[in-house]
């Protein structure tokens, strides 16, 4: 005879994790309005409250908050959430994640001791991953160092030969931008203006165009 009592207790955790999940996603659904609408003080509020720590690991939720400033593009609040990880364990995958996250975000505002900083403590833990994931970020780590930290031009021969090969028309404006930028860095105009160009036809992102129109009315965006 089964055991009712062993099927209840399955129940209840089967019903236990539909409800966590049913939760979780109305959860995010709130954090979302409240990010759009930059409602900084109820995004806050929601991410303390005991609603999202049942429902949320504390490294998730810093990480909900990190991304909130850095969207925001509020520097100072970026630095004083990414300290804060300090105090929290965490596996290799997340403390990749968070690195990666800041990587970027450094190159992006140029903030080399950052990135640097980023870039020393990722190299380590990607060395010791396996896996294609794990060689795609080392692969964009050491690339995105070689253009925005060294600024090593000899990259242009590879990515202009890796440029008419790739299928993503997305991936393609990000390669022709890097080129653009790596031109800019060898001081020929000329080229920085074509492969301004070529990034702005291939991608549809309204954001990315909107910067790049900026840089090729003024490329010393590019610096």
């Amino acid at each position: 005879m089964t055991n009712p009592i062993l099927w209840i207790t399955l129940l209840c955790l089967f019903g236990s994790v539909i409800y966590k999940k049913w939760v979780s996603e109305k959860a995010l659904r709130k954090l979302y309005t409240f990010k759009m609408k930059q409602d900084t003080d109820s995004f806050l509020k929601l991410l303390d409250s005991p609603y999202c720590k049942f429902n949320f690991s504390k490294v998730s939720l810093l990480m909900m908050k990190l991304n909130y400033f850095i969207d925001l593009q509020d520097h100072d609040q970026v630095r004083a959430t990414y300290a804060q990880f300090a105090s929290l364990k965490m596996n290799a995958d997340e403390k990749i994640a968070l690195d990666s996250r800041m990587f970027g975000y450094a190159l992006q505002f140029r903030d080399r001791a950052l990135a640097e900083t980023c870039r020393d403590q990722l190299m380590p833990l990607l060395n010791g991953k396996k896996g294609q994931k794990a060689e795609l970020i080392r692969g964009e780590v050491e690339q995105l160092d070689r253009i925005y930290i060294q600024k090593d031009t000899t990259l242009i021969q590879e990515l202009t030969e890796a440029l008419p090969e790739c299928e993503n028309d997305e991936i393609k404006s990000l390669i022709a931008f890097r080129l653009a930028k790596l031109y800019h860095y060898e001081n020929q105009p000329e080229q920085v203006e074509i492969y301004l160009n070529q990034a702005m036809r291939y991608t549809n992102n309204d954001k990315n165009r909107k910067s790049l129109m900026a840089m090729i009315s003024d490329p010393s965006e590019l610096d």
